[in-house]
């Protein structure tokens, strides 16, 4: 039996955390409010000119009006509350606190930490929150169908072909002893998921078809990231669609070896999002515009980190993420595939059809949402507008 380091610690509730997108919705833990913005002192009115000589010198201009115009107080920044889950994928928000470019955008944005995304739906739909993060999912869709008014704006996390922070991994022991070499061979393996009606979920349904196989060709066992570490180690489970860091600290350990990356047999599945609430769209349009703008400063100085490996923007990021995740140790930013952030915020829609129509098909789902209707990228267009194209 292999032994598992206590170094696994903060990766697992890291992932553990990842993992809840969709699990009963419990209530936010209000956070101390991160400022983004603060007034700027009121200039001094000017001093009055000194008067040329004149056989008569004319009166000084009464300093009454001038003061009071020199003296108008900026305009308050727009607060907007956002909720977020720390995840790595939320990076495009704490990079955009801690550069300002949120205050940069007039808007002072406070922070509200949730135990899981799906808690973050009602409140959305209420309006106690602005903005939120979270994966797209069939309880997100079932509520959609029932005209909870949530709309998807940006991506929050996607894998595109070059990048991927979430993958398929076998047991290093079957590994080492040549029972895995090509999709066919998970045919009678115990294969672990997170949650069943997540991305996850479907993605391993598309490594099987890969191999000729379906979900009746495997056992699918649903255990939480924390428990799978030592479910691997004693050979409980053979499998696993995990993500990071615990796929890079399992092949430290040689627990697991990462065989596939999901974007090898779900290229470009959409596994997060930024959500506004309808109140925020109509209430605050013009904040709501800036809002992204601001995001999508924050999501590429992060591919400026991690995609062009900027070496100032790499260390500045790292000690962003290390503050705001619960990835505490740097060295692992190195070593870890991270999540693809897409620096023009577009969403990959067809993958929330195509989700869509397997959670029906599965019977996960049990109202067909309107994708069209829940998907607005006209902010992600007005930023990019603003921005220009990312280069």
């Amino acid at each position: 039996m292999l032994a598992i380091s206590v170094r696994f610690v903060g990766g697992l509730l890291a992932a553990m955390m990842l993992v809840s997108a969709c699990a009963p919705a419990a209530q936010p833990t209000p956070t101390q409010a991160v400022p983004t913005s603060a007034p700027t002192a009121a200039p001094k009115a000017l001093p009055a000119a000194s008067p040329t000589a004149a056989p008569k010198a004319a009166p000084p201009a009464s300093p009454t009006a001038a003061s009071k115009a020199q003296a108008a107080p900026p305009k308050a920044p727009t607060k907007v509350r956002l909720g977020t889950v720390g995840f790595l994928s939320d990076a495009g928000f704490f990079i955009a606190v801690e550069k300002g470019y949120f205050k940069d955008q007039g808007l002072d944005v406070e922070i509200t930490q949730f135990d899981t995304a799906a808690a973050m739906v009602p409140s959305l739909a209420t309006g106690q929150i602005d903005v939120g993060g979270g994966a797209p999912s069939a309880s997100l869709f079932n509520a959609v169908a029932r005209d909870i008014r949530v709309k998807i704006v940006a991506d929050k996390g996607s894998m595109p072909l070059d990048e991927s922070y979430q993958g398929l991994m076998i047991r290093q022991d079957l590994y080492d002893a040549g029972r895995f070499k090509d999709y066919a061979d998970l045919k009678g393996m115990k294969i672990a998921i997170f949650i069943t009606g997540v991305t996850g979920h479907v993605a391993l349904d598309r490594a099987l078809q890969k191999g000729g196989l379906t979900l009746n060709d495997v056992e699918v066992v649903v255990m939480p990231a924390g428990q799978q570490p030592a479910a691997l180690a004693s050979g409980a489970i053979d499998a696993t669609v995990q993500v990071e860091p615990l796929i890079t600290q399992l092949q430290e350990q040689k627990i697991a070896k990462l065989v596939k990356s999901i974007n090898d047999f779900y290229p470009n599945q959409q596994q997060a999002v930024v959500f506004y609430s309808p109140n925020f769209i109509k209430d605050k349009p013009d904040a709501a515009r800036s809002f992204i703008v601001a995001y999508l400063k924050g999501v590429r100085y992060y591919n400026d980190a991690f995609a062009k490996k900027n070496k100032q923007a790499l260390d500045e990021v790292v000690d962003i993420l290390v503050k705001h995740t619960t990835v505490k140790n740097k060295a692992l930013y190195g070593k870890m595939g991270m999540a693809g952030l897409n620096p023009n915020g577009e969403v990959f829609v067809k993958s929330l059809e195509d989700d869509q129509e397997w959670y029906l098909s599965h019977g996960l789902q049990e109202a067909r949402a309107d994708i069209n209707a829940l998907v607005d990228q006209s902010f992600v267009k007005y930023a990019v507008q603003q921005l220009g194209p990312y280069k």
